[in-house]
């Protein structure tokens, strides 16, 4: 019989393009100890599946073999060897994955396909883009936009004020002088600068809202997680031609909001709180917050880009190719989680291990993550001595 998992995304991917997952074998995530170092984390599950064997041989009439043409082998994402999503999202619901469903898990199921197939300017639970960013985005864009003009805009938002002059200021630590004029700050930061401040400080009330027993638990770590996303985002677009850093670090800061709303839904729909869920409901929450993280982010008409780069994210297409931007985000979302894991003393692991298969610019920001600043970035090669922890 189908688990619950597998009825879902029969039900709803059968119109949509994305195909439906491959459940894996058994409920490994019970016990931490018995998820190998190089089996799938929480939402991987048999993302990909096997190359199809060559085609049937010539027929015999032909002199010679006729050339065979396999299939592209399905893009391959790197994965830490060690459970980090696993424990991340234990982290986040405050339980370990249930070897039992939760009595309530048919009931939210259907909660979330009705949520997936509304509109979702009609759903509250849906966040808004923020007022301040459509306005302000449009003014940056214009070629001759004067700083009075920017500052008329930046100065209807208190937050976004302060926000500013503390960008500066932490910019220009070695100044003696700190600045205090709004015009002077944003003459300094220039118009990529208020990209990053704008951004930043108009969606941390949708990414840190407190509201039910769910969100008010893991809202706080996922803006956290999302600012360190965006960071290491921006940080490894540095070292990508192809990736536009300020759209890179949008993707990094906006990839968890999907999650959010899973996560209001559930604050407003379960009874008791203290019942964790099976593995197969938090493989579906996964996935559908992945699925609305980029319904919400086409709604508010990000960058065609960033929108690409989050659809990649969602589990169970088998891609051949995938984007730069959705290559670098992927990695910078795990990187991400494994120094927060690290920081809390939730992942014990040797960092060898964690960091196999990660390139030299990728070990580095793990390692300094803590510490890089979003206007100072410099990600230049690590020398060979450079071993350096957070």
């Amino acid at each position: 019989m189908a688990s619950l998992f597998e009825r879902f995304f029969h039900r709803y991917f059968s119109g949509h393009h994305n195909p439906p997952p491959v459940m894996p074998e058994g409920d490994s995530f019970a016990d931490d100890t018995a998820v190998a170092p190089h089996t799938a984390p929480l939402y991987r599950f048999e993302e990909f599946q096997k190359m199809t064997q060559e085609a049937d041989a010539a027929p015999v009439s032909t002199p010679a073999p006729a050339r065979t043409t396999l299939p592209a082998a399905p893009f391959q994402h790197w994965y830490p060897r060690a459970p980090v999503d696993p424990l991340f999202y234990e982290w986040l619901l405050g339980f370990p994955p249930a070897r039992q469903p939760h009595p309530q898990e048919q009931e939210l199921t259907d909660s979330l396909y009705d949520l997936l197939n509304a509109e979702l300017h009609q759903q509250t639970l849906v966040p808004r883009m923020p007022g301040i960013i459509p306005p302000l985005l449009s003014t940056l864009k214009q070629e001759h936009a004067s700083v009075s003009q920017l500052t008329r805009l930046i100065m209807r938002d208190p937050a976004l004020v302060g926000e500013v002059l503390l960008a500066v200021n932490n910019v220009l630590h070695h100044h003696v002088q700190k600045i205090t004029s709004l015009d002077a700050a944003v003459l300094m930061l220039g118009e990529e600068g208020l990209r990053y401040v704008i951004a930043k400080v108009a969606f941390r009330p949708i990414l840190n809202l407190q509201q039910g027993p769910y969100s008010r638990r893991a809202a706080p770590v996922i803006w956290a997680q999302s600012e360190k996303c965006g960071l290491a985002c921006h940080a490894l677009s540095s070292h990508d031609d192809d990736t536009a850093p300020f759209h890179a670090f949008l993707a990094g800061l906006l990839h968890q909001i999907g999650l959010i709303t899973v996560f209001r839904v559930l604050d407003q729909e379960v009874r008791d709180p203290s019942v964790p869920f099976s593995l197969s409901f938090c493989l579906l929450l996964q996935v559908v917050a992945n699925t609305l993280s980029t319904r919400i982010a086409t709604e508010w008409d990000l960058p065609d880009d960033v929108i690409t780069a989050l659809r990649e994210q969602i589990p169970g297409s088998e891609q051949t190719t995938v984007s730069s931007l959705g290559v670098l985000l992927h990695n910078a979302d795990l990187i991400a989680k494994m120094r927060m894991l690290i920081n809390q003393q939730l992942l014990r692991s040797q960092e060898t291990i964690l960091l196999h298969g990660l390139s030299a610019q990728e070990a580095y920001c793990y390692r300094h993550l803590d510490h890089l600043k979003l206007f100072d970035l410099n990600l230049s090669e690590p020398a060979p001595h450079d071993t350096g922890s957070a």
